[in-house]
C-alpha cells in the first residue's frame, strides 16, 4: 500500500503561501519553500507570479546558514505584481511578517497554507 503524502517525512520540510489579489479576490501566485533537514542547511524558495502580464513568471532563491530568517532572506529582491501593484520585495532576513506587509501595501494577501 502506498504511503499517503501527508505521512511522508519530506512534507515536514515544505511550506506554501498562496497570494490573492485584494481587489478581485483572485489567486495571484504562490510561494513554495523547501526547508533543510537541519537548521543550517540550504532553504530553497520559488515565487510564482500569476498576475495578468506576468503569466507564469517563476523566480527562485535560496538562503544558507543560521541565526536569521532564511525565508525572507531568500525572497529578498524578488519582483511581484503588475501595473500599479508591481513591487520588489525588500525583506532581507527581516521576517515573513515584513514580506506579508509588503504584499498587503501593494494589494495582495499572503496566506500560509502548509
Amino acid at each position: 500500500m502506498a504511503t499517503k503524502i501527508e505521512e511522508r517525512p519530506a512534507l515536514n520540510r515544505a511550506g506554501v503561501y498562496v497570494i490573492h489579489d485584494m481587489k478581485t479576490g483572485k489567486y495571484a501566485g504562490k510561494i513554495l519553500f523547501a526547508y533543510p533537514k537541519d537548521g543550517a542547511g540550504i532553504l530553497y524558495v520559488s515565487l510564482w507570479d500569476f498576475t495578468p502580464e506576468r503569466g507564469r513568471d517563476v523566480q527562485n532563491g535560496r538562503a544558507t546558514g543560521y541565526g536569521y530568517d532564511k525565508q525572507s532572506a531568500a525572497l529578498d529582491s524578488m519582483h511581484f505584481g503588475n501595473q500599479d501593484q508591481e513591487f520588489t520585495l525588500n525583506c532581507d532576513s527581516t521576517g515573513m511578517e515584513s514580506a506579508r506587509e509588503q504584499f498587503a501595501v501593494h494589494g495582495y494577501i499572503l496566506q500560509w497554507v502548509i
